[in-house]
């Protein structure tokens, strides 16, 4: 091998080696993203599951993140909302429970535990 190519050889390894370390804090950079993206739309489809869902969680017991995004990739809320109520009408329990209001807006006493129930009191 000649003694004048080792150079350029050694000079062509450092910039392949440059380019590799770069391309690698891209893709980490990139892999964080994307993980930052997936949960501000978590949190979006959440909020929106949360008019429905008493836990806006279990929205992914049922339903993948991609189940929830219209085809420019945002969270489609109206969607979120129908998948919610699909699921609340096979599983009443998951429904988030609605405010019981007496007269005058005023909110209805509630019962907690058999002690109210069996006193009449709402505490």
């Amino acid at each position: 091998m000649d003694q004048s190519s080792e150079p350029a050889h050694d000079a062509a390894g450092a910039e392949a080696a440059r380019y590799r370390r770069q391309l690698r804090d891209a893709e980490l950079e990139r892999d964080g993203l994307a993980a930052r993206v997936d949960g501000f739309r978590r949190s979006a489809a959440e909020r929106a599951a949360a008019r429905v869902l008493r836990a806006p969680a279990d929205l992914w017991l049922f339903h993948d993140p991609a189940d929830v995004l219209n085809e420019h990739g945002d969270v489609d809320e109206d969607l979120v909302e129908d998948l919610a109520r699909r699921l609340t009408d096979s599983r009443p329990g998951l429904r988030r429970p609605v405010p019981r209001h007496g007269a005058g807006g005023h909110r209805a006493e509630q019962v907690t535990g058999w002690d109210g129930v069996l006193k009449g009191s709402g505490t």
